[in-house]
Formats: C-alpha cells, sequence, structure tokens
C-alpha cells in the first residue's frame, strides 16, 4: 500500500520504510534487539542480587538503588538524541546492545558481567524510547507496528529461552551458545544498516497526556519477566515437563499477536480499564490445578498484549514538536521506577521481612499497568489491521518450533532398577540458586559435582525454578535431565519457585511436604520427604533447610522450634536420612536435640576433623549435615572441595539393616 508521501506501508511491520525488504527490516530490527536487550536485563539482575551482594557483601538497599539508576536510563532518551540526532543515538542503543551481549557471552568473570550487565540494559532501555520516537516521526500509523514488533521480539525471546531448556545462553559456555549469540547481533546489525538510512533525523514529541500511558512499560515489562514468559515457573507451578509449559506460554504469545492485530488500538479507555481489571483478578494470589495455571498464563498474555498496544498506541503524535522526547522519556523512565519498586517489593523477601505477602505484589502491578494503559486517549487514526500474515506466520513458526523442538529431545528420566543389599550413597548439597562463590551462575559446574560423587540420594537446597533474580532457570529439571536423575521438589517460597528437592536414582515411591514454624522470617521453610525403592526395602530421605541467621539465642529460639517438628514428622521412623543446611553448629541447642533424639550425626562420626562446610572458599562452620536413623550404618563420610556452590557437599555410604 503506497503513501501520498511515496513511502511504503507494510502492514503491521514497518517503521519508516522506503522499501518493502526496509520494511520488514525495520521489525526485525526492533525483534532481534528486543531478544539481546531482555538476555542483558536477565543478566544484569542476578548479578546484581548475587555478585554485589552474596560475593561483595553490598547491602540490599544500595544494591536497590543501583539497579534504579540503571532502569531509570529511559530518561536519557531525549538528551542523547538532542546531543546526537536520533539516526546516530539509536544507532548507538542498537550497536551497543548487540556488541555487548556479544561480549558477555565471552565472559566468564563476575566483575565482567556486572559491567557488561550495565552497559548492556541501559543501551536496551535507551532503544525502545527512540524506536518509538522515530516511528511516530515517520508516521503516526507505524507505531501499532512497532508495537507488535516489540511483542514479537518478547515471544522471540521466550522460544529461544524455552529451547535452552530455561538456562539462559548468557550462562553457557561452548561454540553453540556464541554462535547463536553472534547470528543474532550480526543479523541485528545488518537490520540497522538497512533501516538507518531511510529513518527521520528527528523523532516527534508528544502532548503530556499522551505520554503518561507509557507508565505502563515499566509493570508491562515486570509481568512478562515474572509470570508470563516464566516457563521455569510454569513448570514449577504445574508440575509439567519444560515443553509442555514451553507450548504454554509459545501459544499465549502467538493468541496475543493475534488479538493485537485484530482488535488494533482504538478501543475505549473503559474497555482499557475492563481489560486492566481482567489482568488484576487473574494474578490475584490462588491455588489453582495445572490447568488453571496454564489458563492464567494464556489468557493473561493476551490481555497484557492488548494493553500494550493501547499503551503504545495512544503514544501517537498530532504533529507533535520534533526532536523532543523529553514527556515520552519522562513518562518512560518514571514507569521503570515502577518496575524497580515493584521488582523490589515481589523479591525483597530473599533479604527483608515485609509486612505483606509478596504475591500481592503481581496484582498490584497489574492495577498499575492498566491503569497508565487506559491514562491516554483512544488514538487518533483509530486504524486495525486486520490479518498481518507475515507477521503471524513468523510468530508461528519461531514460537512453535521452540517447545515442538525441545518435545522431540526430550526424553523423560527413568529410574534405575535397584539391585538391593547395597550400601546407599547419600550426598548433602545446598547449591545457592546455582551461583558459585565469585558470583557467577554455573549449573554445569554443579552438575559435574553430583556426577563425580556417584550419589544414589542427593538432597538439596536453595533450588530455583523460574526465580528472576537467580536468571530465571528451572534447575530442578536441568540437573534432573543433566544426570538422568528422578527429581522432586519441595517448594517453599515465591510461588513454587524456592526451596528443597532431592534427586534419586533409583524410584521414589512417596512424596510428602511439610512447613516449618516461619513467623517472622524472610523467606519460609520446610522439608521435602520422599521413600525411595532400594531394592529389598524403602529408604526415607528428608531435606530441608532451617532458619538461616547464626547470631542470637532468639535465632537458635526458631531452629529448635523447627527442629521439634521436623523430628515430629520423622517420628522415629526406621532407615531414614535427614540431610540439610540446618544454619547451626554441632554445640548448639538444635543440634543437641537432633542427637538426644537418637540420630547419628555421620560427620560427628566419621569425619576425623571439623568438616566445616561454609563458606565453600574460606569454610570455618560446620551448619550442614546428614542425620542417620539409629538402625541405618555410616560407612564413610567425604566433603568435596568446590566452590560450584557457597556450601561444600557432604557424601556418606551408608549401609541398610539386613532384613
Amino acid at each position: 500500500m503506497s503513501q501520498p508521501d511515496g513511502r511504503l506501508a507494510v502492514r503491521g511491520l514497518a517503521l519508516s520504510p522506503a522499501k518493502p525488504a526496509t520494511g520488514v527490516a525495520a521489525a526485525a530490527l526492533t525483534v532481534l534487539t528486543t531478544v539481546l536487550g531482555l538476555q542483558l536485563v536477565r543478566l544484569f539482575i542476578p548479578i546484581l542480587v548475587f555478585y554485589l551482594g552474596d560475593t561483595l557483601g553490598i547491602s540490599i538497599f544500595v544494591r536497590a538503588g543501583i539497579g534504579a539508576a540503571v532502569f531509570l536510563a529511559g530518561l536519557l532518551a531525549n538528551p542523547l538524541q538532542r546531543l546526537l540526532g536520533l539516526r546516530a543515538a539509536l544507532g548507538l542503543a542498537v550497536v551497543g546492545t548487540a556488541l555487548v551481549r556479544v561480549v558477555d557471552q565471552l565472559s566468564t568473570s563476575a566483575p565482567a558481567d556486572f559491567a557488561l550487565g550495565i552497559a548492556g540494559t541501559i543501551f536496551f532501555l535507551l532503544y525502545v524510547p527512540l524506536g518509538l520516537g522515530a516511528a511516530r516521526a515517520a508516521r503516526p500509523s507505524r507505531v501499532p507496528g512497532f508495537a507488535r514488533a516489540l511483542l514479537l521480539g518478547v515471544a522471540a525471546d521466550s522460544a529461544l529461552h524455552i529451547a535452552a531448556g530455561t538456562y539462559d545462553l548468557t550462562w553457557q559456555s561452548g561454540v553453540l551458545p556464541l554462535l547463536v549469540v553472534v547470528v543474532l547481533a550480526a543479523a541485528t546489525l545488518a537490520a540497522l544498516a538497512l533501516v538507518l538510512p531511510a529513518m527521520p533525523r528527528k523523532a516527534a514529541g508528544v502532548s503530556w497526556r499522551r505520554a503518561w500511558p507509557l507508565l505502563a512499560v515499566g509493570p508491562w515489562l515486570m509481568l512478562q519477566m515474572t509470570v508470563f514468559q516464566n516457563a521455569a515457573r510454569t513448570v514449577a507451578l504445574t508440575g509439567w515437563p519444560v515443553p509442555a509449559a514451553g507450548a504454554v506460554i509459545a501459544v499465549g504469545n502467538i493468541l496475543g499477536l493475534v488479538a493485537a492485530a485484530w482488535l488494533g488500538d482504538a478501543w475505549s479507555r473503559w474497555a482499557a480499564l475492563g481489560t486492566g481489571a481482567g489482568l488484576v483478578l487473574l494474578l490475584v494470589p490462588a491455588t489453582l490445578p495445572p490447568a488453571g495455571v496454564a489458563a492464567v498464563i494464556v489468557v493473561g498474555q493476551v490481555l497484557a498484549a492488548l494493553l500494550l498496544m493501547r499503551t503504545l498506541s495512544t503514544s501517537d503524535g498530532e504533529g507533535g514538536p520534533r526532536g523532543r522526547l523529553g514527556r515520552s522519556s519522562v513518562a518512560y523512565g518514571l514507569g521503570f521506577l515502577l518496575f524497580t519498586l515493584l521488582f523490589f517489593g515481589y523479591n525483597a523477601p530473599n533479604n527483608l521481612v515485609l509486612p505483606f505477602e509478596s504475591t500481592i505484589v503481581l496484582p498490584i502491578t497489574a492495577l498499575f499497568f492498566g491503569l497508565a494503559a487506559a491514562s491516554g486517549p483512544v488514538q487518533a487514526s483509530g486504524q486495525r489491521l486486520g490479518w498481518p500474515g507475515t507477521m503471524l506466520t513468523v510468530a508461528a513458526v519461531v514460537l512453535l518450533l521452540a517447545p515442538a523442538g525441545l518435545a522431540l529431545a526430550w526424553q523423560p528420566v527413568e529410574p534405575v532398577a535397584p539391585a538391593g543389599n547395597e550400601p546407599l550413597r547419600v550426598m548433602q548439597y545446598n547449591l545457592h540458586v546455582g551461583f558459585n562463590t565469585a558470583g557467577r551462575l554455573d549449573l554445569e559446574a554443579i552438575a559435574a559435582v553430583i556426577e563425580a560423587a556417584d550419589a544414589d540420594v542427593v538432597t538439596l537446597q536453595e533450588v530455583s525454578r523460574g526465580w528472576v533474580i537467580t536468571g530465571p532457570v528451572d534447575m530442578l529439571s536441568w540437573l534432573a535431565h543433566r544426570l538422568d536423575m528422578v527429581a522432586v521438589s519441595g517448594p517453599t517460597a515465591l510461588d513454587g519457585q524456592f526451596g528443597n528437592a532431592i534427586l534419586s536414582r533409583y524410584p521414589v515411591v512417596a512424596v510428602e511436604r511439610g512447613n516449618l514454624a516461619s513467623e517472622g522470617q524472610a523467606l519460609k521453610r520446610g522439608y521435602l520427604q520422599v521413600d525411595v525403592d532400594v531394592g529389598d526395602t524403602t529408604v526415607r530421605a528428608i531435606s530441608t533447610h532451617l532458619y538461616q541467621h547464626i547470631r542470637t539465642a532468639e535465632d537458635s529460639a526458631i531452629r529448635q522450634t523447627q527442629v521439634t517438628e521436623l523430628l515430629a514428622a520423622w517420628n522415629n521412623g526406621p532407615r531414614t536420612v535427614i540431610a540439610g543446611d540446618f544454619n547451626a553448629w554441632p554445640e548448639h541447642a538444635e543440634m543437641v536435640m537432633m542427637a538426644d533424639a537418637g540420630l547419628q550425626d555421620v560427620a560427628g562420626l566419621l569425619a576425623g576433623g571439623p568438616a566445616f562446610s561454609s563458606p565453600a572458599d574460606e569454610p570455618y562452620q560446620r551448619i550442614d549435615y546428614i542425620w542417620l536413623s539409629p538402625d541405618l550404618t555410616p560407612e564413610s563420610f567425604a566433603m568435596t572441595e568446590t566452590t560450584a556452590s557457597d556450601h561444600l557437599p557432604l557424601l556418606a555410604v551408608v549401609r541398610l539393616p539386613a532384613e
């Protein structure tokens, strides 16, 4: 369709095309920059939390301030484009995003990752207001196309994340991940080279009433990262395998794109408020069956896509001032201040006791998103773009290919048939959500430690399953398939995204989960109990993680209450292994309670030394234990020197009682 000024409008795709190929390149530029940018955001957040927090010991409030400063980068969009011009500013944002992403794939240093994460996140956050300003200056009808390309970029990033088994390429080494990133970066730069010459020289501004809806972009991204694109969280809540959870997310993304295309951008403020209210209701904390969780993901993605379309489309200019993005960049930047506050509120229970449950933050985020999206006027053109076949065909292929390919390669873990009458090798390991003592996520190093121990049963703590500040990755699914072991999850906090777990080489025939006293604590505590078929009999394995502070008598009192509950769950049962991070020294009252109950401390009996297990790089305290019921015989005990986690793993060889 030709425009009076001779420019070609490629429906649903173009920014400012002069040729059909340029129109496709304009959409590809937004899609690819979004894919690379979101990977960098998912790098920056966990490095901020674990490298600065656990490795360097910087307080949570300082880290929150650093995060807020980075996420306010959108405020720089206007001064940057006024200083350099729109083309140079947007080119800087794109080139910076692409090159930082490639360099980070080569990095093996946490300090370098931190610097690259900051730079890459800033470059990506600058791209959105600059790209939107370019679309607005080219022609008002280009803005809905930019919005759809942004949605497609989020969906494509999600597909790539699912194809990687939820373990981001950012953290993976090897030739294949590097090749994928290099190809994506090269394609991004090629698209930029095609688009840049046809781009307007100045961005177009808007009035405040059309700028304020951009406040919604920050809350929208918060919901996407935490809920709607979070395959690992979906696996944790449904119990489905990664391919099935990925398919749910892919279907939701496709339906969201279809809805954005069919319904367009001309819908009333009341319709937007109703859509926002629906999104709030979907995210109200509730215990749902797996099908209900899937429905929330799919319907929520559709509603979020519609609200984002209205958010960006209402910012179309009506002959607004050229060369000024001030109002847009202010509203966009403040939206990411909202992102920081909401993200902090949802994830702060990792460090702080808050007067509310973190899950309530999700409907509050949806409320902010809906109100901001509905705050602007109806888009002036009233454009509905019908069925943009090219975009949706590409979307369907890309988004369904990842879970379909993963499903073809996915092999369910089959337990080993137990031989019977063999000693049982039991391992205890606090995984520190996959982060080593240097502050980098390295699941392969953890898997190698477990593999070398040749353990039959592994009790685990601090297992993350979609927690954004740790990746987000489903550690349990990844480790289970890497080690070919049956996995059982014992979630304790954050919508099932954090807690205990057990890996077993042999069949698990019974599972029980329980909570431990956690009032006034930042993170909830619990235990996971499984019965493992070892041939002639079963062995009960219990994984637990007690209250974390070792400071005062009050801290010990909390753990004593938890130990009382744990001993009640054991109930003097035979053939039982209780292992975990007890956060207490052997002389503390809570550990004396375990011994007085008749349990055997394997390290205390066989270690021949202090058996310090934490911190892994310079251990000075023993807080990890393997306890055995009186009828089990400990044959040997060992510890592995490794910094794959901040705890050292324990290994006990246990002789079972003769029948």
